[in-house]
C-alpha cells in the first residue's frame, strides 16, 4: 500500500518536473487522494464532475481487460489525460499544452514513478 504522504511528495515532484498545471491521483470512484499544481483549486470540483459523469465510460474504458490506456478530456481549456494504474487508482495529468504524445510520454513516467513507490 503506497503512503499518502509519499504518494503527495511524488505527486508535487512530478507536477514541478513535468511543468504541468496538476496531477492528481482518484480512487476507482473518482474522489481526489492527492493532487498538486497551481490549478488544484478550481479543477477538483470539475475533476470531480467528470468522474462523476463518465463514472460507468471510465470504469469500462479505463479497466485492465481493456486495450484502450489513456482517456483525455478537456476541462476549463486545459488538456487532461487519465489513465488506469494497476486497477487501484486513476492517475491525471492536466496541462495547458496541446501535444497529446508528450502527455502519454508524462503518464508512462509517473507510472513508472509510482510503481517505485508501491
Amino acid at each position: 500500500m503506497i503512503k499518502p504522504k509519499v504518494l503527495n511528495e511524488l505527486v508535487n515532484k512530478a507536477t514541478a518536473e513535468f511543468n504541468v498545471q496538476a496531477i492528481f491521483v482518484a480512487n476507482r470512484d473518482g474522489q481526489i487522494l492527492s493532487i498538486s499544481g497551481n490549478a488544484k483549486n478550481t479543477l477538483v470540483s470539475n475533476i470531480s464532475i467528470l468522474f462523476g459523469d463518465c463514472q460507468e465510460i471510465g470504469k469500462f474504458l479505463l479497466n485492465d481487460e481493456m486495450n484502450l490506456q489513456y482517456m483525455f478530456a478537456e476541462l476549463e481549456n486545459l488538456q487532461t489525460i487519465i489513465s488506469n494504474f494497476e486497477n487501484l487508482f486513476y492517475v491525471g495529468i492536466i496541462s495547458n499544452d496541446p501535444k497529446t504524445g508528450i502527455l502519454v510520454q508524462y503518464m508512462k513516467k509517473l507510472h513508472q514513478y509510482i510503481e517505485q513507490i508501491k
